[in-house]
């Protein structure tokens, strides 16, 4: 019943649904939000179709493009300058979107405008001869977007969370949800080790992991810079709140991060998906 009321909340009777039903065989659902990734749109993908000593129909993945259809509202606190550059940053996720689904229309050999590397064209071929399950949810196009309050990485998180809760609970299964970013490549026993290590403790429901910065990329150190003193400032926040309130108990030392979490389908449901 509370799987169900949590999927009544999420889940309107006229969202549309992924029409291949699951597997058998599939133990595991990761789930992808993307908004503006054309350049990356191939990363998760690819680390997926390498995961080692793991058949593709063990597991599959909900992708789920979003976007908002208005520009974002100007915040009291941000300059002109700053609400420009997001204003500008919206607009090219939106142009980057459209172009992520026509790459989707091309792996899924439909009519296409999509314009492709060799490489590009090389990974396609290979995701439609790989078998993998791999299902594109479309939240930007207009008519199709959601909410604007939910139009966010939160919100598209949430909406490919509940449609894999509810493909788990039409198998009778409580499979395993991994959550990650469309930016972010995953471990090649990554899929391996969530599946064994929540065998091997039953009582387990949710984990989180480290996430390790691109060395290739530019601006690497500089972003190993802001990644350091976020933190330094996250302690030192915490450190405040220690010895400024009544509550004398530090927080705990870690937290659920998107882009490195798993959790148990049923749990999921029970707490409501993402804050």
């Amino acid at each position: 019943e509370m799987i169900e009321r949590y999927l009544k909340s999420v889940l309107s009777e006229s969202e549309p649904r992924i029409t291949e039903r699951m597997t058998a065989n599939c133990e595991v659902s990761v789930v992808i939000p993307s908004f503006g990734e054309r350049k990356q749109f191939f990363r998760p993908i690819r680390s997926l179709l390498e995961q080692q000593e793991i058949l593709l129909d063990t597991f599959e993945v909900i992708m789920v493009i979003n976007n908002s259809e208005s520009e974002p509202v100007r915040k009291d606190t941000e300059g002109a300058e700053q609400y420009r550059r997001r204003v500008e940053q919206f607009h090219q996720g939106v142009k980057e979107n459209q172009e992520v689904l026509e790459l989707v229309r091309k792996i899924q050999g439909r009519t296409s405008q999509a314009v492709c590397s060799v490489t590009e064209e090389a990974y396609i071929e290979r995701i439609q001869s790989s078998g993998l399950r791999f299902y594109v949810v479309d939240k930007a196009t207009p008519g199709r977007t959601l909410p604007s309050h939910k139009a966010n990485v939160g919100g598209a998180r949430n909406l490919g969370v509940a449609m894999a809760v509810e493909r788990f609970f039409q198998q009778g299964k409580n499979g395993l949800i991994i959550q990650t970013d469309a930016d972010t490549a995953l471990a090649q026993n990554f899929v391996t080790t969530a599946i064994r290590i929540f065998r091997e403790r039953p009582e387990l429901i949710g984990a989180t992991g480290a996430l390790e910065l691109d060395t290739n990329v530019e601006d690497a150190e500089e972003m190993k810079g802001v990644y350091f003193f976020a933190a330094m400032d996250k302690r030192y926040r915490s450190l405040l709140h220690y010895y400024f309130t009544g509550e004398k108990q530090l927080p705990r030392g870690f937290k659920f991060s998107g882009n490195n979490m798993i959790s148990r389908a049923y749990q999921t449901a029970f707490v409501g998906g993402v804050p």
